[in-house]
């Protein structure tokens, strides 16, 4: 079981976890699946998808949390508009996943949680460290080996991106912007533009359309 959930992300999601932070069973949807499959692919990812697909749900706390699973002495960098907002739609939720679950919270919660633990940082057992970073030039006191920007769209300045975060990420890192799209001129729509004229390399954009829900 423990083997195959290192593995199988699917199965890590519906058997490990089991139930998505609104209480609703999990049941993974095949754009999820290719979403994490362009994650291992990529070293750059772009995820676009109206509200409802569970984009930061699955690849804001269901992915790094497997990650995390599957590795040690990962850090890792949540990035969101402010602070509150990462709290509240990511650590918050991998926090909940690991102390809803017996398994994870036996295999990640140290004797030390009390000072190691708060609503900013997680440090594991397996030295994985998570910590929430607001959008702005602070950002350039910290590095991963994941950044996953959260609502990209909604940064009020697309330069901090490219003069601050992608410089935070370790070589042969990974960074992953989620967002429902907003205009040509924010973040993505300049990351695209960058892309078309050959000034960005390995990034991916992926474009998720419909209406659907990973949740039964």
């Amino acid at each position: 079981f423990l083997l195959r959930c290192r593995t199988d992300f699917k199965f890590f999601c519906e058997k490990m976890l089991c139930q998505a932070s609104d209480g609703r069973d999990i049941i993974m949807k095949p754009y999820q699946i290719k979403w994490w499959a362009l994650a291992q692919s990529y070293e750059r990812l772009v995820i676009e998808a109206a509200a409802g697909f569970a984009k930061s749900e699955t690849m804001g706390a269901m992915y790094p949390l497997w990650l995390m699973f599957s590795k040690r002495n990962l850090r890792i960098l949540l990035v969101s508009k402010t602070r509150d907002q990462s709290k509240g739609n990511l650590l918050a939720r991998i926090k909940n996943y690991i102390s809803d679950n017996e398994i994870l919270s036996e295999l990640f919660i140290p004797k030390d949680a009390d000072t190691s633990w708060n609503q900013n940082e997680i440090i594991t057992k397996q030295g994985h460290w998570v910590r929430v970073v607001p959008y702005n030039t602070n950002i350039r006191g910290y590095r991963a080996h994941i950044i996953i920007a959260d609502e990209a769209d909604d940064y009020d300045d697309p330069n901090i991106y490219f003069e601050h975060v992608v410089s935070r990420v370790f070589e042969g890192g990974k960074i992953i912007l989620i967002s429902t799209p907003t205009g040509t001129e924010k973040l993505i729509g300049r990351l695209k533009e960058k892309a078309s004229v050959g000034k960005l390399k390995n990034y991916h954009f992926e474009k998720t359309r419909g209406v659907t829900s990973i949740y039964v």
